[in-house]
């Protein structure tokens, strides 16, 4: 890390055209580098998910010596995190992985926040407009609140039981994601907090 950190430094020093090119370069691996490991962490991968963690310590480490170098590049790594932002139908772990890579820039580009949190509200907004809610609603004439009946559907066909299943699976994006992005704003804010004396 140390010498990719030094090479991605001198490149934006000597040339500003690169700030691209290594701003790219670098926020490419936000789709598949993880902050954190997936809370379903197995045995068998403990060790590679624990070298993927500090793999993404250590991209971030380099980008934000980019930035600090380049501080005008915070417009163009704003744009590279609209880019890539994965599609609503990638898979949960994508979304997540991407999304906590793009909430930790925040840590070490400020300046950012309003307008990445913009990004990251509208496509949870997205995938939110695609959930179908009736899925989640229960029979109610046995007293069932919604919440009992989402894994106690009795589904009629098949072609519906494959909608309502990927419709389980948009929720449970949307509810990772808010859960990312609410923990965050909660930290921000309390960061910002002064002590009353």
């Amino acid at each position: 890390v140390d010498a990719a950190e030094v090479f991605a430094v001198n490149c934006v020093s000597v040339n500003a055209e690169l700030v691209p090119t290594c701003i790219s370069a670098l926020t490419k691996q936000f789709l598949e580098i993880p902050v954190s490991p997936p809370p379903q962490r197995s045995e068998s991968q403990g060790g590679d998910e624990e070298k993927e963690v500090v793999l993404s310590h250590g991209v971030h480490r380099v980008l934000s010596r980019v930035i600090e170098t380049f501080p005008t590049g915070s417009t163009t790594l704003l744009d590279q995190l609209k880019d890539r932002f994965p599609h609503k139908r990638r898979d949960l772990e994508m979304q997540r992985c991407f999304l906590e890579n793009a909430l930790q820039v925040l840590e070490y580009v400020p300046q950012i926040l309003a307008p990445l949190l913009d990004v990251v509200i509208d496509h949870l907004v997205q995938i939110d407009v695609e959930i179908v809610v009736e899925d989640f609603v229960g029979d109610t004439d046995g007293g069932q609140e919604g919440g009992d009946a989402l894994f106690d559907m009795e589904l009629a066909d098949s072609a519906q039981s494959v909608e309502q299943r990927e419709n389980v699976v948009r929720a449970e994006k949307l509810d990772v994601m808010m859960l990312l992005t609410l923990d965050f704003i909660k930290s921000v804010c309390d960061s910002s907090k002064a002590p009353i004396h």
